[in-house]
């Protein structure tokens, strides 16, 4: 049965962990049906880069915002336009891109999804140099945001939660930090 059958893979970094065809079909739907802009299309396409990456599945969209979208590079190469100018953060929604739509856990997830792309892209990827430039600018917004009691906020004016916190440290190990 579909459901119960597993592949056991091996990421960039030599650890084994198992991929379900349940969750292979269900990581591609969900791209499928993926719209942007939208609310949280950011964290969406994050996390689906970074499964999918991690997973090693080079997927083709075949519906939804990314239709046509060449597998993981294209993808890529979507969410880096998605970093806001200036800051090195990224938005809750593709379509807002200023200063003060920046926030910590799409950021986070992000540098996430973008740490294990390169890893699967390998080092003669043309998005290489661009996708490394990302996470370090992203990295250096994480530190730069830091609150005055080692957490982070969400955003501008929410207050701090733990989730978001281990994201953000998540992330900055992840980025090499």
């Amino acid at each position: 049965m579909a459901l119960y059958a597993v592949s056991r893979m091996q990421d960039h970094l030599g650890q084994d962990f198992l991929v379900s065809a349940a969750w292979a079909g269900a990581a591609k739907g969900e791209l499928d049906l993926m719209s942007a802009p939208a609310y949280y299309d950011v964290v969406a396409l994050a996390g689906e880069i970074l499964g999918l990456s991690r997973a090693q599945f080079n997927y083709i969209p075949t519906n939804g915002a990314h239709v046509g979208a060449q597998g993981i590079a294209a993808l890529v190469a979507t969410l880096l336009a998605y970093q806001v100018p200036g800051t090195g953060s990224f938005s809750w929604q593709s379509n807002m891109l200023g200063d003060l739509d920046a926030t910590t856990q799409e950021t986070a997830y992000a540098v996430l999804a973008l740490v294990e792309a390169r890893a699967f892209l390998g080092p003669t990827s043309p998005l290489d140099a661009s996708i490394t430039d990302a996470i370090q600018t992203a990295a250096t917004w994480l530190v730069a945001t830091q609150a005055h009691n080692g957490g982070w906020l969400n955003y501008l004016g929410e207050f701090e939660y733990a989730e978001v916190d281990a994201e953000a440290v998540w992330a900055l190990v992840a980025a090499g930090y």
